[in-house]
């Protein structure tokens, strides 16, 4: 008992936690590791330490939909966990320059400079009784090979003091389709061929009335019932596929502003005495409807496609499927206060920092309690219907997100149950060092969801490796590494990984760091046209043996042909270009490039068709 009572006095103890201090602190300096969260800002003030760590940005308070860092009340994560995650053994690292398995290679053939594109389209557009139309409700589309049709990246602009002319100005040589997206007119469409940069082509459309069939709907609930109103949204989409590729789905590395699309409309109609709902839809256009009702509160809906014929016609729709409020079409029905009561771990002693409810994990907009009381919130007028609770809480280094069921009135208990991520990122071998910053970014997704996303930076300057530790909710994340753009760029293998975190886990992830850079090249002709929408990989395999999971790594160039990749990675890699071939494994192009670590590359116009 003595000895244990002098283990127990202030003097004892205070010379053995030094001691543990100088042990615990000589581990951490000998990992060479970065264990300080630091949190990351689209700006940040840059300070002259050994270690170059930027500090954080103050918050500035919002609920705002995308959460940037910690803030500046919230502590960093702790250095170490009573329970560090196990860390896996480390991915091997490239050894010198890359080496390239040898395969296929074509030499680059440089194309001709562009001509600037200063051919023209003018369209007359007018009605049948030949009346001028006074709005451009037209889309212009370029042929592209085996994609067929895709809509340009182009908008008319009327010509001045000519009612009803309207001009696609800026295009190259090449095979183009003018057609019109007006609602209530039977689509028309022309082709026109461009032969060279300086010519203007006329096209004329004369849009023709479509006829019109009279439809009743008839609402039902699935017991019979009829609703008194309904809402109802239609969807004329008249415009072409642009994310069709040739192995897949695709989209644009070039920002286009495509046009041609007719948006959805949304109204609400009461039901008829007879249970119907009428409606005067165009003859032989397909349309989309989603219908939504409410009943005691709760909302259903129905979706029907019809393609209207003859001049009448009847159609049943039944609302069958629970509409949650995240739907735009809901109708309310009533609406109750409810009050989260959340704790971390069981503890409701935890902080908890903000609170806010949405309709979708992924949706922008979000509800404010009207009130807090410690760890209570409260909120009036909540819609019934099923919510997404995000919460933050101190000390936990992502946003807790949970689905509830709001049915009546009370209270939710919510616990924030969490568990323990590591996130090791390594430099590869040999990488060059930049003449600035080397930063690194972590961003934690809940439920993959990036309008939630949390953001923590960390620093590889002067380092092989880093890592940095995190406490977050149990639930399901993408955990996506890379560079922020104030720093050198650096691309990760992999650049994200699904993860799913248990209460009390403990995980780790790794990540290879290279340095890139930014590529840059046009696909054009041997005579110097460009060669819309083909598609590109920059890859380390050999033509015919890379892997089908490398398919979701295509892009696909801009509807003039050019091509931009920012996070290229350095090196040895292979360059390969689709533009006629629908062939995975025998691309039309394939390029061996030494792309250099950081600034830009611009290969300038590469032929990869005749």
């Amino acid at each position: 008992m003595g000895l244990r009572i002098q283990l127990r006095s202030f003097g004892v103890i205070a010379v053995a936690a030094l001691m543990l201090a100088a042990v615990f602190g000589f581990v951490l300096g000998s990992m060479g590791g970065g264990v300080a969260v630091i949190p990351g800002a689209p700006e940040l003030e840059r300070t002259p330490t050994a270690r170059d760590t930027p500090r954080p940005r103050a918050n500035t308070g919002r609920d705002d939909v995308v959460v940037r860092g910690t803030p500046p009340d919230q502590p960093r994560p702790p250095a170490q966990h009573d329970k560090p995650p196990v860390k896996q053994p480390d991915p091997p690292p490239a050894v010198g320059p890359r080496k390239l398995a040898d395969g296929r290679t074509d030499p680059i053939e440089k194309g001709p400079e562009l001509q600037a594109a200063s051919a023209e389209i003018e369209v007359t557009l007018k009605d049948e009784n030949g009346r001028m139309m006074p709005f451009a409700q037209m889309a212009l589309d370029v042929s592209s090979g085996p994609l067929g049709w895709q809509t340009y990246s182009t908008a008319p602009e009327q010509v001045r003091d000519r009612r009803g002319v309207f001009t696609f100005k800026g295009l190259h040589p090449g095979e183009y389709r003018v057609r019109s997206t007006a609602a209530n007119y039977v689509p028309v469409e022309r082709p026109v061929t461009i032969h060279n940069g300086s010519t203007t082509e006329q096209v004329e459309l004369v849009l023709a009335s479509l006829a019109i069939c009279v439809v009743e709907f008839m609402p039902r609930f699935t017991d019979g019932g009829t609703p008194e109103d309904v809402m109802v949204q239609f969807n004329r989409d008249a415009g072409v596929d642009d994310s069709k590729g040739r192995f897949g789905t695709q989209h644009n590395t070039i920002v286009n502003d495509p046009r041609g699309r007719i948006a959805p409309t949304t109204t609400r109609i009461r039901v008829g005495q007879d249970g119907t709902v009428k409606m005067s839809l165009n003859q032989g256009v397909p349309v989309a409807l989603t219908f939504t009702a409410t009943r005691e509160g709760a909302a259903f809906s129905g979706n029907v496609t019809i393609t209207p014929e003859g001049v009448a016609m009847r159609v049943a729709v039944t609302l069958d499927t629970p509409a949650s409020v995240d739907n735009p079409l809901h109708t309310g029905g009533g609406s109750v206060n409810i009050t989260l009561l959340l704790s971390v771990n069981g503890s409701s002693e935890h902080a908890i920092t903000r609170v806010s409810l949405r309709a979708r994990p992924d949706d922008f907009a979000y509800r404010q309690p009207n009130s807090t009381s410690g760890n209570r919130f409260q909120f009036d007028n909540i819609a019934r219907g099923k919510w997404y609770v995000v919460a933050e809480a101190r000390d936990v280094h992502a946003a807790y997100v949970e689905q509830i069921e709001v049915t009546d009135g009370g209270e939710h208990r919510l616990d924030i149950q969490t568990g323990r991520l590591r996130v090791n990122a390594a430099r590869e071998a040999g990488s060059p060092d930049p003449a600035g910053e080397l930063m690194y970014t972590v961003r934690l997704r809940p439920l993959g969801s990036g309008t939630i996303e949390r953001t923590y930076n960390g620093s590889l300057k002067g380092k092989q490796s880093d890592f940095i530790d995190f406490i977050v909710p149990k639930g399901e994340y993408e955990v996506l590494v890379g560079s922020p753009e104030q720093s050198a760029p650096l691309v990760a293998e992999p650049p994200s990984r699904p993860l799913t975190m248990a209460q009390g886990g403990n995980i780790s992830l790794d990540y290879v760091l290279r340095a890139s850079c930014t590529l840059i090249f046009r696909c054009v002709t041997s005579s110097g046209v460009p060669v819309p929408n083909a598609e590109y990989l920059v890859t380390f395999h050999p033509a015919g043996s890379v892997p089908e999971s490398e398919k979701t790594r295509l892009l696909k160039a801009g509807s003039d042909g050019a091509c931009r990749m920012p996070n290229a990675p350095y090196g040895a890699v292979y360059l390969m270009v689709w533009s006629s071939s629908t062939d995975w494994n025998n691309p039309d192009r394939v390029h061996r490039l030494d792309l250099p670590a950081f600034g830009t590359h611009d290969l300038g116009n590469i032929v990869v068709g005749q």
